[in-house]
């Protein structure tokens, strides 16, 4: 049985290895934890909500970048955020 954490996991590893960019990883990230109806255990939620959030901030506008670097994430930083996720949803941490 395949845990509901390692379809996110697939699309974050997916991101990571450079399968897919930063803008369409935004699009279906969003789209699919938006749109989740089952239930995620409690650890694995609090980590993909948080890198909900992460995606979220994301921008590939450098204008928004250089007003707002406290807030907006490069396409860089997203990938570090995603692959620390991928780390703790791979430890089960």
């Amino acid at each position: 049985m395949v845990r509901k954490a390692d379809e996110y996991l697939s699309l974050i590893t997916s991101y990571i290895d450079g399968r897919i960019d930063a803008k369409s990883f935004s699009r279906m990230y969003l789209e699919k934890f938006k749109n989740e109806i089952s239930e995620l255990p409690e650890d694995s939620f609090e980590i993909l909500d948080r890198l909900f959030g992460d995606v979220d901030s994301y921008t590939d506008d450098e204008d928004l970048l250089a007003s707002m670097p406290s807030f907006y994430l490069s396409a860089e930083q997203l990938k570090e955020q995603a692959a620390m996720a991928a780390a703790e949803l791979t430890n089960g941490v």
